[in-house]
């Protein structure tokens, strides 16, 4: 019997199983999260997982997310902002999963990953339903849709 080899969780500093996806996708995303978006890891919840519902009427939570981000520190259905799914670096699949994932839940815009391809997602509402546009980015923390795509100097770091 072989031991599944370990590593620590970027966000939460838990001890986790060593996986094609966590290692090529989650982990490399969740840093890149804080320290390229800026995001707080107080903002990201990635362990234990953040669940959506499969449905709307359902009152358990059954599909997890890879991870998710959050307005604030407040980790609750209602202040959830992104999603990001994470596949192994083969896997070209998952957007869709990801479409539903975000018609579960209150996020604005979705994230998906394996480790070199990426698809981000921007989710409003036309006429009642939900509607998906793939934008060129997600927004830097404290920023929002209106700021994708455009530099500014403060977001500038000194050579």
């Amino acid at each position: 019997m072989t031991t599944k080899r370990k590593i620590i969780d970027y966000i939460s500093n838990q001890e986790i199983t060593e996986t094609p996806e966590e290692v090529g996708a989650v982990q490399p995303f969740s840093e890149e999260l804080v320290n390229t978006y800026r995001y707080p890891k107080e903002h990201i919840k990635t362990r234990p997982q953040f669940r959506v519902k499969s449905r709307p009427s359902d009152s358990g939570k059954s599909y997890p997310i890879d991870i998710a981000v959050f307005r604030g520190k407040s980790h609750t259905d209602k202040d959830v902002y992104i999603i990001v799914e994470c596949k192994k670096k083969d896997r070209k699949d998952g957007e869709e999963q990801l479409r539903i994932y975000l018609d579960m839940s209150n996020a604005e815009f979705g994230v998906w990953y394996n480790g070199s391809d990426k698809i981000y997602l921007h989710k409003t509402q036309k006429e009642g339903r939900n509607a998906y546009k793939v934008i060129p980015n997600i927004p830097l923390y404290g920023k929002n849709i209106n700021n994708v795509g455009r530099t500014y100097r403060e977001d500038l770091t000194p050579p």
